[in-house]
């Protein structure tokens, strides 16, 4: 079977497609359809069919939960993940009534902000949708405190804001659901099409995580490859190292699935229009030490390890 897989191009997902051509694994078994820095358009390629499997947003299962979940690697952090900005002109919980811009390419980052707003900082912000292509960091620094009061930027040009303009004052949201919940934030992981056939998503899920591992690899024993990489996005070498070994996780395990379970849950109570209030009670085994005491809801019920009960999705398991 040929697998038709998003391809996305965004350095979160590099080490994928990198180790699949290392492997050799795409010739003939695989066939990558590009869709650029935009996951709303691979989100959409993939719930209409167009795709057998692709890198998708978390969020999508809000809105299709019956798509399938591969045994791949994610896109998740524990802690600051860099890539995933809000930058404001105040601190977050002062955003109640102020404008706060949307880019268009983004569908996990711009639901997490809605949770994080409602849950974990109590506010209403008015949020618009960006004008034009998704925000360069040149353009975040002169809109702030001019056109908004906050701007959420993701992916490359997150990574380049937070370093052309670091007296910017920003909030991370891999950061804040970390210290909020004490669980890994997965932005997104690998889904598969409706009817894909099981057997077919261990195998892909299996093929996966392989090329992640080989593409990380790469990239740490050839400082070559990873210095080209960097030059080509216009980050600094020592940056874009840090962001691979210290703020992504690729990992699926079932912490990474308790974090995507009460994602979802709360992103979907958020969707219909349920806001929360009282005291916030830490959500996961490491949320008293990170210190989660804010105002906001109480991110609890998070479905067990293995559970599809949190996002009613169908989950194929082997060996995650």
């Amino acid at each position: 079977m040929r697998l038709r897989i998003g391809h996305l191009d965004f350095l979160n997902v590099y080490p994928v497609y990198r180790g699949l051509e290392l492997l050799g694994l795409a010739d003939g078994r695989l066939e990558p359809v590009p869709c650029g820095p935009d996951p709303v358009r691979l989100n959409g390629l993939l719930a209409g069919g167009r795709l057998d499997a692709a890198p998708s947003s978390s969020a999508l299962l809000v809105a299709e939960p019956d798509l399938s979940v591969l045994p791949g690697p994610t896109v998740s952090a524990r802690g600051p993940v860099g890539s995933v900005l809000l930058f404001t002109a105040c601190a977050p919980e002062e955003l109640a009534g102020r404008r706060v811009l949307l880019p268009a390419n983004s569908a996990t980052s711009v639901a997490l902000l809605r949770v994080l707003a409602a849950y974990r900082w109590g506010v209403r912000p008015e949020f618009a949708p960006w004008a034009g292509p998704p925000p360069r960091a040149e353009e975040v620094a002169r809109s702030l405190g001019r056109e908004a009061d906050g701007v959420l930027v993701i992916g490359d040009e997150a990574l380049r804001a937070g370093i052309l303009f670091p007296g910017l004052r920003r909030v991370d949201l891999g950061l804040e659901w970390w210290t909020w919940t004490g669980h890994p934030m997965v932005f997104s992981l690998w889904l598969g099409r409706r009817g894909l056939p099981a057997a077919v998503a261990r195998w892909a899920g299996r093929l996966l995580r392989a090329a992640a591992a080989r593409g990380l690899a790469a990239l740490r024993e050839n400082p070559a490859e990873l210095a080209e990489l960097a030059r080509r996005r216009g980050l600094p070498v020592a940056a874009l190292r840090h962001y691979y070994d210290a703020c992504l996780d690729f990992g699926h395990g079932p912490e990474h699935r308790k974090g995507l379970f009460l994602f979802v849950r709360l992103a979907r109570r958020v969707a219909g229009g349920g806001v929360a209030g009282g005291p916030l009670v830490p959500g996961g085994p490491h949320a008293a030490q990170n210190g989660a005491a804010r105002s906001g809801a109480t991110p609890t019920g998070d479905g067990g390890a293995g559970s599809c009960s949190g996002c009613g999705r169908r989950a194929v398991r082997a060996g995650v």
